[in-house]
Formats: structure tokens, C-alpha cells, sequence
């Protein structure tokens, strides 16, 4: 954990790559350490996109991936998140959206009513966010970290 600590952040890793705003404040919140893609890098599907880090946090270390993706037509944006467990090497896929009163919604059959009443299924979401994930998020990530 300390080592990755200190070649990402103290290394400042991240910052060979552009189009990144990269959150460190030395404070004690699990969120100290996070990169949020800019987002006219991105392409038009892409509402946001950024990675967080808990390094030692109750024993764990995990690399957490947000992104919420465009609904076309819409005003409307559907989130996925990856959270990958480097100890166990596993990782997790979380679709989910929030309505206008920033109530969450994780349930699969609300996010594929969700869904469906945009003219959008799961899987095509799921497709489209792995393909996210493999062709700017591991494209990048191994660009400066030689692991994938």
C-alpha cells in the first residue's frame, strides 16, 4: 500500500497525463485521493468520468471507477461504477441513477424500468461502459503504470 501511495501521489504520476484534475488535500477523508477526466476531453457520451483511491482504509485497498454516461435525446445520464479489490483482484460492476430528488436507485429491475423509458437496456449500458473502461480508462492507466 505505501508503495503505491508513493508512486502515484507522491510521485505524481498521474500528472503525465493530460486532461485530468487531480484531487490531493492531505486531509483524512477517503476521498483525498481522486482524478476526475476534464470534461471536454471526453468523448460526447461521457457525462463524467473519474477514478478514487483507498489505500489502507480499514485494511483494503481498492481503485474505484465512476463515470455516468449520456442518455441520447436526454437531459438524462445513467451512472456505472467499477470497484476493483486489489487484494482479491475482483472487481464490481454498480449501475444505478438518482432522480430529481437525488433518490438512488441500485435495484436491477428499476434501472431497467429506468432504462427501458429512454429506449436503453442494460446490457447496452454495460457495453458501453466496459468499453469506457478498456479503451480510455486502461488505455490511459497503463500508459503510466505498467499493470493492468
Amino acid at each position: 500500500d505505501y508503495h503505491n501511495y508513493t508512486f502515484l501521489w507522491k510521485g505524481r504520476t498521474f500528472y503525465k497525463l493530460k486532461g485530468l484534475k487531480i484531487v490531493d488535500n492531505d486531509s483524512q477523508e477517503i476521498s483525498i485521493h481522486s482524478i476526475d477526466y476534464k470534461s471536454v476531453d471526453l468523448p460526447n457520451t461521457i457525462h463524467s468520468l473519474g477514478y478514487y483511491f483507498y489505500f489502507g482504509f480499514q485494511e483494503m485497498t481498492k481503485v474505484g471507477i465512476e463515470m455516468r454516461l449520456r442518455i441520447p435525446n436526454t437531459e438524462t445520464s445513467i451512472n456505472v461504477d467499477y470497484l476493483y479489490d486489489v487484494n482479491n483482484q475482483q472487481l464490481e460492476r454498480f449501475i444505478w441513477y438518482h432522480d430529481e430528488k437525488s433518490e438512488r436507485y441500485y435495484h436491477q429491475s428499476q434501472v431497467e424500468d429506468f432504462l427501458a423509458k429512454h429506449g436503453k437496456t442494460v446490457d447496452e449500458i454495460r457495453k458501453e461502459a466496459d468499453n469506457v473502461l478498456r479503451n480510455k480508462v486502461l488505455k490511459d492507466w497503463t500508459t503510466i503504470y505498467s499493470s493492468r
